[in-house]
């Protein structure tokens, strides 16, 4: 079933009307717990998708570097609402967040950001290394979930400032 939800771009713009949707969205899926504050992870909103009135689809992001690819990367997160999960939402607000935080890595060329990652928590939807959302496959965290990123077009490696940043290797 294709979506008719329509994204929007709300990175750092403190929205207070999309901040309360998104705590809503999040409390009637069951999502809020002791290790996860609304209040705290609203500050991280970057796309968000709207049915009509209803908020169906978040994207929340932060920036860190990523040892496994040397660079800072914008780490991302993406919630979809119950009732909505088989619309196919995840794609498009995959690519909308990459595109969203591209953006914002041209108008902060300081900050170096070099593309998205996102770490895969539902078991069995990562069977290949290139997603349907043109993120590879880079690694796995601690915990066995796969890490996938995808690089800005406009982001130039350096490589001697990546090795220069990464732990040395003795053998």
């Amino acid at each position: 079933m294709a979506h008719k939800a329509v994204f929007k771009n709300v990175w750092m713009q403190n929205d207070l009307k999309v901040q309360q949707d998104a705590i809503a969205a999040w409390s009637a899926a069951g999502a809020v717990s002791g290790a996860f504050d609304p209040q705290k992870r609203v500050k991280e909103l970057c796309v968000v998708g709207y049915e009509g009135d209803e908020l169906v689809a978040i994207s929340t992001a932060h920036l860190r570097y990523l040892p496994a690819v040397r660079e800072t990367m914008a780490l991302f997160r993406v919630f979809v609402a119950a009732g909505h999960r088989q619309k196919g939402l995840v794609i498009p607000l995959t690519y909308a967040t990459h595109d969203a935080m591209s953006a914002y890595a041209v108008a902060h060329p300081k900050l170096r950001i070099g593309g998205t990652a996102g770490i895969v928590s539902v078991h069995g939807t990562m069977d290949k290394p290139v997603t349907n959302a043109d993120m590879v496959l880079v690694g796995y965290t601690p915990n066995n979930d796969p890490l996938l990123v995808r690089w800005f077009d406009h982001f130039k490696l350096d490589e001697e400032a990546a090795r220069a940043r990464s732990p040395k290797r003795t053998r």
